[in-house]
């Protein structure tokens, strides 16, 4: 079954993540950003993370340089552990660190151990 999801970080929706699915612990799905750099500081760190994270694993996945350490520079983002998911329902669960972001849409994350979104995940509305 494929599910759909609100991602927020915090209070902020940062975007939708659809045909979402687990596999091996991880999650995978499309995700769709609702967030303007307009919106303030937080909204331009967070679009700037997911620029950093497309960026980055393309070059990892051209076989180009791409230094794990670069990732440093959002260790505030990466750890806070204001990442979250909300079901159709308003369930909400937390994600362990922020999501990671790939070059058309695709995203992958892991979830908390104490909060399973499997058990909770209904359809957004």
């Amino acid at each position: 079954m494929r599910l759909e999801f609100n991602l927020l970080y915090g209070d902020l929706v940062v975007g939708r993540i659809h045909e979402a699915f687990c596999a091996d612990d991880t999650w995978y799905g499309q995700f769709e950003s609702v967030i303007r750099r307009e919106q303030g500081d937080l909204s331009r760190r967070l679009l700037d993370y997911v620029q950093f994270c497309e960026q980055w694993n393309e070059r990892a996945g051209n076989g180009l340089a791409a230094d794990l350490g670069e990732f440093e520079r959002y260790r505030d983002v990466i750890d806070s552990g204001f990442w979250l998911l909300k079901t159709g329902s308003g369930k909400v669960s937390q994600i362990e660190h922020a999501p990671i972001f790939f070059l058309g849409g695709d995203i992958s994350w892991r979830e908390m151990p104490k909060t399973p979104v499997a058990s909770v995940a209904q359809p957004l509305d």
